[in-house]
């Protein structure tokens, strides 16, 4: 694995490797557009990848367990979030934060993450949420993992991500392009870094896509239950696909006054978790999914697509 200090590894320092990020970011973006021009009928041709069977690689074993993921609402509140007991803890940086807002927040998780692996310290699973893949995006993600990867490989964990803004299988490829390139400059085993993928209308079709171009980086899938009804088609195709290639389904609720009566629809309805703002909901959360599902996850309930 390495010692615990990255500038002794392939990048010599945390700038270069940033600059080499988004050298690699700027190819892709060439490769992508070149691609739009030169390919057609997207449905064509990944039809195989939905039609044979195949399954993305298993998380460690502090993401088998996501029944409660926890985010902090403001920026003041990561420190307070990360000292408390759940599953896991995400910070979102998808949000409109102030550049002073995104280095403090870094500042604060590497910290916490260089003081947990210091003492050897039980900590939750910690996700960085980004959004649209960017320059800016690149610089949180190439910081986050330059400063804490083999931290958190000393305390048995890995870099995870959550990923917004994910449009189609193709911009799936990038981030699969990208973390891999990151994760041979730092040397790190591919797959070491895993990352969620947050799932609207404009991608549920191409979950089966989506899951294939990162099957070696996949921490699973998640769909707001706000948004979209937990028994709607697209909530029961997102389950369906993701549970069949070995993958965490979660439901997010950003609601605040959570209760068990709530929540139970979407624990019986096969979700291996749900991501909340609250709390206060934590507690209540945990029991209607230790109710429901005794073991870490349901990824073992298969249930048929629709869109088959």
């Amino acid at each position: 694995m390495g010692t615990l200090e990255l500038e002794t590894g392939p990048a010599k320092s945390e700038a270069l490797f940033l600059k080499r990020l988004q050298h690699k970011f700027e190819d892709e973006q060439h490769n992508q557009q070149l691609e739009h021009l030169t390919t057609s009928q997207p449905d064509v041709q990944t039809k195989h990848i939905r039609e044979t069977c195949w399954n993305i690689k298993p998380v460690r074993a502090d993401l088998q367990d996501q029944r409660v993921c926890l985010t902090p609402r403001n920026h003041s509140d990561i420190k307070r979030y990360l000292e408390i007991e759940t599953n896991v803890v995400s910070i979102d940086f998808s949000d409109h934060l102030t550049t002073s807002e995104v280095h403090s927040s870094l500042e604060i998780i590497n910290h916490f993450i260089k003081t947990a692996a210091s003492l050897n310290k039980k900590v939750p699973a910690i996700m960085i949420q980004v959004g649209s893949i960017s320059s800016q995006t690149l610089m949180v993600v190439g910081t986050y993992l330059f400063r804490n990867a083999n931290y958190l490989l000393s305390m048995r964990s890995a870099p995870y991500l959550i990923l917004k803004g994910i449009d189609s299988y193709r911009t799936a490829r990038v981030w699969k392009n990208m973390i891999s390139f990151a994760e041979g400059e730092l040397s790190l085993v591919n797959g070491t870094v895993k990352a969620a993928v947050v799932i609207d209308e404009s991608n549920w079709t191409e979950c089966d896509d989506i899951l294939y171009e990162l099957r070696n980086h996949s921490a699973g899938l998640r769909i707001s239950t706000e948004d979209h009804d937990y028994a709607s088609e697209i909530v029961q195709s997102v389950i369906s696909v993701g549970h069949r290639r070995g993958s965490h389904v979660l439901c997010i609720r950003n609601a605040e006054n959570i209760s068990e009566v709530d929540v139970q629809p979407e624990a019986i309805t096969g979700f291996d978790g749900m991501s909340i703002r609250e709390v206060s909901a934590i507690e209540k959360v945990t029991s209607v999914w230790n109710l429901v599902m005794p073991e870490s996850n349901q990824i073992w309930k298969k249930r048929i697509n629709r869109l088959g």
